[in-house]
């Protein structure tokens, strides 16, 4: 992804422009962040997981 920035004057003449290449393009952004909220998904089911194993050790 690009981003230009052009400063113009008050003429509307370009008198200075910027460029920016992104190290990641949005839909990586998003699939990093799909893929980060999966895995504390997993990691909160196998919390539950454990503690429902831990009663049933106590209760024995």
């Amino acid at each position: 992804m690009r981003t230009v920035i052009k400063l113009r004057d008050d003429n509307g003449r370009i008198i200075g422009t910027a460029r920016r290449e992104a190290d990641k393009t949005l839909p990586q952004i998003i699939g990093e962040i799909s893929i980060a909220v999966v895995l504390v998904w997993i990691a909160v089911e196998l919390a539950e997981l454990a503690a429902t194993l831990l009663q049933l050790l106590q209760n024995i």
